[in-house]
Parts: C-alpha cells; sequence; structure tokens
C-alpha cells in the first residue's frame, strides 16, 4: 500500500471519527437539553455539529500540513507558485515563438540544403563528363604521342633520304659544269651546226585542274617528258639517264607547289638550254596559275577613224591596234601559242568587214576591240571587231 492511498484511509476513518463522535455529543445534548454559556439547548446542539465539521476540516488541513511537504508548499506558496506558473507560461510562450522561428529557419536551411545537394548533383554529374571527356582527351594524346614518334621517324628517313638526295645533286652539278665547259669546245658546232632546241624553247604544255591528285599529275608529266625525250633522240640529241634525278626534284617542286594553290594551273616543260645534236637535252618546268584574264566582252582597245579615211589607213591603224593587244595579253602574263608564238587571235572576214565598215565615211568612226569569250592565261585570246557611232 502506498503512502497516499494510507494518507487517505486514515483522514477518512479519522472524519468518521470525529463526525461520529459530534453526532453522539449533539444526540447527548440535545436530549440533557445542556445549554453552554447561557445558550438555548437546540443553539447549543447546532454549535456541538459545526465545532464537529470545524475539527473535522482543521484535523484535515493540519494533517495534510503536517504530512506533506508539497501540500504546505502549495498551501502557504499558492502565490509563489502562481506567478512562478505564470512565468513559466510566459517563457513557455517565448520558447514556442523561438522554436517556430527555428522551425522556419529550418524549413529555409531544408530548402537551401535541396538546392546545394541539386547543384551538388548537377557538378557531380559535370565533373563526371569532364572526368570522360580528360579520358577521351588523355586517349587521344597518347595516340598523338605514338603518331608524333612516327612522324619523327618519318622525318628522319626523310633527312636521311635529302641528304642522299643533295649528294646526288651535288654530283649532277658537277657533271652539268663539266659539260659547260665542253660548251666552248663545241663553240665552232654551233656556227657551222643544227640548233635542236632553243633554251626555253616550249615543248609542252598541261593544264593541272584544281584539286588534281599528284600521283595522277606525276604519271601524266612522266608520260610526256618521255615522249619529248624520245623526241629529242630521234633527233639526235643525248638523253642521260642520269638526268633523271633532276627530273624527279622538279616533279617534287611541281607537285608541292600544287598542293599550296586553290585554282586551275599550267605546267609549261620546256628546254632547259641550246641543244645541238650530241648535245645533252635537258627540260625544266615552269608552273602558273591558269587565272582569268579577260572577260567575255572586255573591250581590249580603240581606233578612231577620221572621215575620208582609205582601207590601208584603216587597216594599218587595226593591225597597230592588235599588237597593242597582244603586248597588253602578254603583259598580263598569258602564254604564247606553242607553234605560232602568238596570243591574239581574229577572223579575217570580221577584220575585213571592220576596215570596209570604217573607210571612206563622211564622220568619225569608232572601231572597238573586245574580247570574245572569257580567257585564261593559257587560252588563246579571240577578239572581235563592232562600230560604235
Amino acid at each position: 500500500m502506498s503512502y497516499g492511498v494510507f494518507l487517505i484511509a486514515l483522514l477518512v476513518f479519522l472524519s468518521g471519527f470525529i463526525a461520529y463522535a459530534g453526532d453522539r455529543l449533539g444526540h447527548r445534548v440535545g436530549k440533557r437539553r445542556i445549554s453552554i454559556f447561557g445558550i438555548r439547548p437546540r443553539n447549543t446542539s447546532i454549535i456541538v455539529a459545526v465545532t464537529t465539521g470545524v475539527l473535522i476540516a482543521s484535523m484535515t488541513l493540519g494533517m495534510l500540513l503536517v504530512v506533506s511537504r508539497n501540500f504546505r508548499d502549495a498551501f502557504f506558496g499558492l502565490e509563489t507558485i502562481r506567478k512562478e506558473l505564470a512565468s513559466a507560461r510566459g517563457q513557455r510562450d517565448y520558447v514556442g515563438k523561438q522554436l517556430d522561428e527555428s522551425r522556419k529557419r529550418a524549413g529555409m536551411i531544408s530548402k537551401t540544403l535541396n538546392a546545394v545537394s541539386k547543384n551538388l548533383d548537377a557538378v557531380s554529374k559535370t565533373i563526371k563528363e569532364k572526368s570522360a571527356e580528360l579520358g577521351t582527351l588523355r586517349k587521344s594524346e597518347a595516340e598523338l604521342r605514338a603518331s608524333l614518334g612516327e612522324l619523327g621517324r618519318q622525318r628522319d628517313s626523310l633527312e636521311k633520304e635529302n641528304l642522299a638526295l643533295e649528294n646526288e645533286k651535288e654530283s649532277l652539278e658537277k657533271k652539268v659544269a663539266e659539260i659547260a665547259g665542253r660548251l666552248g669546245d663545241t663553240a665552232k658546232t654551233c656556227l657551222y651546226g643544227d640548233v635542236l632546241y632553243t633554251r626555253d624553247q616550249p615543248l609542252a604544255r598541261v593544264v593541272v585542274p584544281a584539286g588534281a591528285k599528284g600521283t595522277e599529275i606525276e604519271s601524266q608529266i612522266r608520260k610526256i617528258v618521255s615522249n619529248i625525250q624520245d623526241g629529242a633522240r630521234a633527233k639526235g640529241a643525248v638523253v642521260d639517264p642520269s638526268m633523271d634525278v633532276l627530273l624527279n626534284d622538279q616533279i617534287a617542286s611541281l607537285k608541292k607547289s600544287l598542293r599550296s594553290t586553290d585554282s586551275n594551273s599550267v605546267v609549261e616543260i620546256r628546254s632547259a638550254m641550246n641543244v645541238l645534236e650530241g648535245e645533252p637535252f635537258i627540260t625544266r618546268m615552269v608552273v602558273v596559275e591558269n587565272r582569268l584574264v579577260f572577260r567575255d566582252g572586255d573591250v581590249l582597245g580603240t581606233v578612231r577613224v577620221t572621215p575620208g579615211s582609205d582601207r590601208k589607213s584603216v587597216e594599218s591603224k587595226l593591225e597597230q591596234a592588235l599588237l597593242t593587244i597582244s603586248a597588253l595579253a602578254r603583259s598580263e602574263g598569258m602564254i604564247s601559242d606553242m607553234e605560232t608564238g602568238k596570243v591574239v587571235s581574229a577572223s579575217l572576214d570580221r577584220f575585213m568587214a571592220a576596215v570596209g565598215a570604217a573607210a571612206g565615211g563622211a564622220a568619225e568612226t569608232t572601231i572597238e576591240v573586245f574580247a570574245r569569250g572569257d580567257t585564261r592565261i593559257a587560252d588563246r585570246l579571240h577578239v572581235d571587231f563592232r562600230i560604235v557611232d
């Protein structure tokens, strides 16, 4: 049995005992009609009953005060407890507000953490991507290093080949010098012998389109040079096989030059020197860009014919104009025809028609000479004539 239950049972028992004792005492006082302090018996019994109740309450309160410390503290310190309770409630409200604010801050921090987490995920994804790219770059670096090593070995090999070619070139230059020394001995032959080829005489011309393959160009050039050499042998010139080294060097330079341009080019094969019967025959190559020189309809020259001029005078002026146009075309880099040596051509019928239309006129007449068709470096410049009023 606990202390509280025992105390309650004791209070109930004492209260019942006091009530019983007071009841019996009041009953006797009422029965015997006892008077206290001269009070009427009836009032005396009431006093006894009230006193009994007061004793019960006093005894209960007294026992609680004696037995229970908590009751004493609560009974005598009730106002203090109320103040402490009010203070505790105030602190509770304050702590509640702080808790709400803390919860709000916690919510904001949670949102911030979520954003940071997302950013962290994005950064992690970026790191993975960059790591993959780094792996690819490292792999490419390894491949490039391997390629660089191979290129280095090829460079060393090419340097050795270039050195060998330089030595062979020096040997051939010495041979050419010896041949040049013998030219003094053949001076008399030059006076009386036949000249098979003159220096820079055009022997063949090839138009190479832009983007043509080097192997195809080399094959075509070698075939043309071989045919030219066969013709030189037939005429009595000497073709030394050892001179093929110079040909190889020229073809290599030619291919390098053609790779560096994006337009059509003209390769002209010429005689490297004057060649007599029984003398060595050597060729050289000249590369020029086959650019557009004149457009269709470009006016190249004008001839003013005074009134009453005869045909001979008009013909002379037109011929002079054609010579001037020919000089202009050469200055623009146009290549002469290998057979005729000319760069300009005109229809004789159109020439005579223009002369006939301008000669003997009563007023001054102007003849314009214009290009007929687009003309490039390796083309013939075809011209036509028209009368301008």
